[in-house]
């Protein structure tokens, strides 16, 4: 992986939090994304000092899957004015019941295997929550132009990452077994997925209102 690519992921990973900071943004759609800018804050932290340290993540990871969705969970509940609760309470339901037992038949060597599961079932939910909201714009009509609304962006930018990481680790399991020697293009096509969700992100604030 490029340092320099890293780097620029985790400033990337720093920056919508001092930016909603410096911005003063009050505005009442940026207020439930506000956790998840502070994930990719506190991660981006962690992961500069795995980095230098030379840590093992896989707990890490196993950890921050969870918060992940939980926060995800929070924004697209709390933007969607808590409509459609069957569809939310059961995903939140079956997504504990299999981290759950996930973690109970957890073996950290085979801990990508397992963390796709999560992470396949993170992505559907991403899908048809982004669904329902763009269904609920379209049907109230009360954005003039989506290049108006943060959380376009913010949306966008969770499709985009969760659609594409996805692929990513359908294979992954598959590359660290029989093609190591591309594992580092791998994890490098994983961090542009994550620069282009912290772009959005970024976008969406500053798009916001700050009254």
């Amino acid at each position: 992986m490029s340092e320099s690519l890293f780097y620029f992921y985790l400033f990337l990973g720093i920056l919508p939090l001092f930016l909603m900071k410096f911005l003063k943004i009050k505005a009442f759609q940026t207020l439930f994304i506000h956790p998840f800018v502070w994930l990719i804050f506190f991660a981006s932290i962690f992961e500069f000092i795995a980095f230098k340290k030379q840590l093992e993540t896989p707990y890490w990871y196993r950890f921050f899957i969870l918060i992940d969705f939980l926060f995800l969970f929070y924004f697209f509940f709390f933007t969607l004015k808590k409509k459609y609760k069957l569809f939310f309470y059961s995903f939140l339901a079956s997504f504990l019941l299999l981290y759950l037992y996930l973690i109970m038949i957890w073996d950290v060597k085979d801990s990508l295997r397992t963390d796709f599961y999560l992470t396949t079932f993170e992505t559907l939910f991403v899908l048809i929550a982004s669904l329902f909201w763009f269904i609920t714009v379209f049907s109230e009509l009360k954005e003039t132009s989506l290049l108006h609304s943060s959380n376009f962006y913010f949306i966008a930018g969770f499709i985009l990452y969760y659609s594409g990481t996805f692929f990513l680790f359908l294979v992954s399991d598959f590359m660290i077994k029989n093609m190591a020697s591309q594992i580092l293009s791998f994890w490098n096509a994983n961090i542009l997925f994550n620069v282009l969700l912290r772009t959005l992100i970024i976008i969406g604030i500053w798009k916001a209102p700050n009254k």
